[in-house]
């Protein structure tokens, strides 16, 4: 499991606390500031992906969607922290290089046919046979690709690879603006209500 986490306690944030006398330390306000800031993220995750189709076509998964539903919030020590327990969610949004842990390669899917099945199951899920390609000359990351043989064609189904080295991508989570906007909106709202008197209740 991959779990992102975004900290709620930047210091514009912090100081517009401070200008209420306290109020917000109290649990119900971080509460607060989690939730809202939480549904923030869910909403942007839903965006990010109606707006991004499947790049090697075929079914979706619907990733960025199962990231939304997988995204949640806690209060502890450190403040307000929303969290994204999707798998593969860090390595998405911070990048860095992925290496095999247990084959002497990674299988990395580059058609629809191989989309959301690993190469161990793929011959039984789909009944097609795999076969090894050699790896052009010049890519010493790339070891060969796995095949499958049809009656017109020949359809490469995973790459094989010593590691895989990923971009960041900080469009995965709201600007940060937009999450502490919506941490000072909710308190606004509660401190209003309980400046009026609505106190607790």
């Amino acid at each position: 499991m991959s779990i992102t986490s975004v900290t709620i306690n930047s210091k514009p944030l912090q100081e517009f606390m401070h200008q209420l006398h306290g109020a917000p330390s109290e649990p119900r306000y971080l509460h607060a500031i989690g939730k809202a800031v939480a549904t923030v993220v869910k909403v942007h995750l839903q965006k990010k992906d109606a707006a991004e189709p499947n790049k090697l076509g075929g079914p979706r998964e619907h990733y960025y969607a199962k990231a939304a539903s997988a995204t949640s919030w806690s209060v502890d020590e450190r403040g307000v922290v929303v969290s994204v327990s999707q798998v593969g969610i860090n390595l998405h949004y911070h990048g860095g290089t992925v290496r095999p842990t247990e084959k002497k390669a990674l299988a990395i899917p580059i058609s629809p046919l191989s989309k959301g099945t690993t190469a161990r199951d793929f011959e039984r899920s789909t009944g097609l046979q795999m076969f090894k390609l050699p790896s052009k000359k010049g890519k010493p990351e790339t070891i060969g690709i796995l095949a499958v043989q049809f009656d017109d064609h020949i359809e490469g189904v995973y790459v094989l690879r010593r590691s895989s080295k990923h971009a960041p991508d900080p469009t995965v989570l709201p600007k940060k603006s937009a999450m502490r906007g919506a941490a000072i909106r909710a308190i606004q709202r509660l401190a209003a209500r309980d400046f009026a008197g609505g106190g607790n209740s």
